[in-house]
């Protein structure tokens, strides 16, 4: 039997399933219910929160043979090859090579016609702002006046590429990173499931290495898995992450603080040394400052994904170097976060 990679047999086939998304989840579903269905909709957000994902349920929401509505039956043929990518009448387009004006021009000319055998035909769009300037513009027509039964629906992760005229002509809905509590919630649902042992802290790690993209974590969880033979431990979350453990985060930020450059050079040693990507660490020692930043300032540790000890002594750390100093280093490092990224 084919491995299925836990992304794709995790991903969800209803709305319900969808993490961290109830605002959009809510409006799509009542939209649904009522019977109020745009031309078209734009999805924003980052990688791996579940635009492309909502945008197939959708569309099965609309086309399912057994109870059109809020919800897909997920067992009609028409769900099936939705699911599947194989529904004649579902196109799931990647911007990123179709993105040819002659190429746009043809698709518009054959979304003339009707859906086939389905109620609707759903054209899926992804990273749309990846289209030229004169793809955009031959797409405008139909989109502006569409025949009816015909859907656009565009994800992207750069909404400031996608020009206004288009903007203007779609329902918007912003998929928001998932916090890292709810990814944690996740994997340790997906582990249990599928007999991977892991410790609620590996999970919490691995859940914070994705930057709120749930498919990233499940994916990291994953090659986790693989690598261990379905055991997780806790140091190979942080190797395979790209990032220093806690204790060494703290001698990082007490250096700077301290002043004491021969210390600093030697932590970047040793990260060049152990063979970590820079802009994995430096992302996740931004994370920790701002942690720090947050209980200097007198806030609780409640939503930090870290141990209660560890956000103990954090803020402690905190409370000795002062909110002043952390504030000074967070907007140092806010200011280089663009060119670290870069490098």
């Amino acid at each position: 039997m084919t491995y299925q990679v836990l992304a794709r047999k995790w991903r969800p086939q209803e709305f319900r399933a969808l993490i961290g998304q109830q605002p959009v989840v809510t409006a799509l579903s009542n939209a649904l219910a009522e019977g109020r269905i745009a031309q078209a909709y734009l999805f924003s957000g980052i990688r791996g929160v579940g635009k492309t994902t909502a945008a197939r349920v959708f569309a099965k929401a609309l086309n399912c043979e057994r109870a059109p509505g809020q919800r897909p039956c997920n067992a009609c043929s028409t769900c099936r090859e939705i699911s599947a990518g194989a529904d004649l009448d579902v196109l799931e387009i990647d911007a990123a090579t179709y993105s040819k004006v002659e190429q746009v021009r043809e698709l518009a000319e054959s979304l003339k016609y009707g859906p086939t055998r389905d109620r609707y035909k759903v054209v899926v769009l992804d990273e749309v702002h990846r289209l030229s300037r004169q793809a955009f513009d031959a797409l405008l027509k139909i989109v502006e006046e569409p025949p009816p039964q015909l859907v656009f629906i565009f994800a992207t992760t750069e909404i400031d590429a996608v020009p206004a005229t288009i903007l203007s002509r779609c329902q918007e809905y912003h998929f928001r990173r998932v916090p890292a509590a709810e990814v944690a919630k996740h994997l340790e649902d997906i582990c249990r499931e599928e007999g991977i042992t892991a410790s609620p802290h590996a999970l919490r790690l691995l859940a914070r290495a994705g930057e709120g993209s749930v498919r990233d974590s499940v994916a990291l969880l994953d090659q986790l898995a693989t690598y261990g033979g379905n055991r997780i431990e806790e140091k190979e979350v942080s190797r395979l992450a790209g990032g220093l453990d806690l204790a060494q985060f703290a001698r990082l930020l007490d250096a700077i603080l301290a002043g004491d450059a021969p210390a600093v050079a030697g932590l970047a040693r040793d990260i060049e040394g152990a063979g970590l990507d820079p802009r994995q660490v430096y992302a996740h020692f931004l994370a920790y400052c701002r942690d720090a930043l947050h209980l200097a300032l007198g806030g609780d540790g409640e939503a930090f994904e870290l141990p209660e000890e560890e956000v103990r002594l954090l803020g402690a750390r905190a409370r000795a170097a002062g909110y002043e100093n952390l504030l000074r280093l967070l907007h140092q490092l806010l200011g280089s976060e663009t060119s670290v990224r870069r490098s």
